[in-house]
């Protein structure tokens, strides 16, 4: 227990914290612009599109084989 009053975040966590939620704010207000401009479009055709499922698989292919060839060499 502190035997004095100590503050609940320490002060050189601020400018780390500040920023940090500078870049969410940004990204975030870049999504939002994004998805209220973006014109409605029927949902269901762009989850049965080929081309679309094609590249996520191709995506989460390529992530894989990178974490595959980055963490085999590290544990042998």
């Amino acid at each position: 227990m502190a035997t004095r009053r100590q503050p609940l975040i320490p002060g050189w966590l601020i400018p780390g914290v500040s920023a940090a939620t500078l870049v969410v704010a940004v990204a975030l207000a870049a999504f939002l612009a994004l998805w209220w401009n973006a014109p409605q479009g029927n949902w269901v055709a762009v989850w049965q599109d080929s081309y679309l499922w094609h590249v996520v698989r191709f995506s989460f292919w390529q992530a894989f084989l990178s974490a595959l060839l980055s963490v085999v060499p590290a544990i042998f």
